[in-house]
């Protein structure tokens, strides 16, 4: 899965200019606003490393059938955890946007040690 940032790391990449805005009377501003910067990069790295899943949890999507015009059909996410402890997964799905939802595409789900859960929502093709 590729890395995406987030709406709260723009938030703070923002905010690392209100410094740089002021750096014409105190020059050592811009360098406070590098260190800011790299260090905002440095942990958008290391979280991004740290939050992979392991390989012994697998996410699947899955459909219930093909897609007819003004017909719902079931998309269902499959989690399935092969570890030995539990975990709880913030899941959220990413759909074709001409498609119409019914039902959360993201929720939070605790899965059981061997054992699998399932998120299911509903899309419709208006064409």
């Amino acid at each position: 899965m590729p890395f995406v940032f987030t709406r709260f790391f723009y938030l703070l990449a923002i905010l690392g200019f209100i410094p740089l805005a002021f750096s014409w009377g105190y020059p050592w501003l811009r360098w406070v606003t590098l260190f800011y910067d790299l260090a905002l990069i440095a942990i958008a790295i290391f979280d991004g490393r740290r939050s992979r899943l392991p390989a012994d949890i697998v996410i699947r999507r899955e459909f219930d059938g093909r897609f007819a015009v003004g017909a719902e059909t079931d998309v269902r996410v499959n989690i399935q955890n092969n570890r030995t402890r539990p975990i709880t997964l913030i899941v959220k799905d990413e759909y074709p946007p001409q498609m119409k939802i019914s039902g959360p595409r993201e929720a939070r789900v605790r899965v059981a040690a061997q054992t699998s859960a399932a998120l299911v929502y509903g899309l419709t093709s208006p064409k």
